[in-house]
């Protein structure tokens, strides 16, 4: 599996890190190579944060990361929040802290519910695909064995999307981008996630950065997600005929 040097475009600084992080396990143990794995990691996603929105408050965004090591009391916490059952964690935006239960792989669901408690930072009432597509993204960070910062592509979703495409599947995009917050997580769910994911990535594989900015930027402006892409890209059959040419050819 090819691996995905990212932060092609992320700014880096000087600013001190890791004052905003609360790491607090709930009848388990955190070891303090996971903690600085984890700390180090968010850092990045501070700073990507910080390139996409153009500003430079992530820096200091508190974070609190309550990791729970015995899965009857996620269970328990998940009924009081009314979260699905199948949910390794959940971010809960009303006291602005990530829950999630200490699973095999809970730094990569760490990474993906801190991603929700930076975007509601920056963007109160985000589109669900830019929420859920960027921590879909981030939760694939790793560090090689060099300690460089690179992305494993989630070549599931990458093979599902080049199959839609090879069956021409008309208008994918266009409905996408028109799913309201229920409908992005009843109908399809699973597919929302997936292609939610590859727009974020086929940005950042590509290098696109300055486009997924002002797409933000348009949509926080009041435009739709639709009118954005279709402004940044000169015209929404611009952006799917880019989006598509990338996955048929991606490995």
């Amino acid at each position: 599996m090819s691996k995905l040097i990212v932060i092609i475009f992320i700014l880096f600084t000087t600013h001190a890190f890791g004052q905003a992080l609360t790491i607090r396990p709930i009848n388990c143990v955190i070891k303090e190579s996971d903690n600085k794995k984890i700390a180090r990691l968010l850092n990045y996603e501070r700073m990507f944060y910080n390139e996409i929105f153009d500003t430079d408050i992530n820096f200091d965004v508190p974070i609190t990361l309550n990791i729970y090591g015995k899965i009857k009391d996620f269970k328990a916490l998940k009924q009081q929040y009314e979260i699905l059952k199948s949910a390794d964690g959940f971010y809960a935006s009303n006291v602005n802290e990530a829950f999630l239960f200490k699973s095999s792989d809970y730094i990569s669901i760490s990474l993906h519910e801190v991603s929700h408690g930076l975007m509601q930072s920056n963007f109160k009432n985000p589109p669900r695909w830019l929420n859920e597509g960027m921590a879909e993204f981030f939760e694939t960070f790793d560090f090689d064995e060099n300690g460089d910062l690179y992305s494993s592509p989630q070549q599931r979703i990458i093979q599902n999307i080049k199959t839609g495409i090879e069956l021409k599947e008309k208008n994918r995009l266009q409905t996408f981008f028109s799913l309201n917050a229920n409908n992005f997580y009843t109908e399809g769910i699973a597919d929302n996630y997936s292609t939610a994911y590859s727009v974020i990535y086929f940005l950042v594989k590509t290098k696109n950065s300055a486009a997924l900015t002002n797409i933000v930027k348009l949509i926080k402006q009041g435009k739709t997600s639709e009118d954005a892409i279709s402004t940044t890209f000169g015209s929404f059959k611009n952006f799917e005929d880019g989006y598509k040419r990338f996955y048929y050819y991606v490995k």
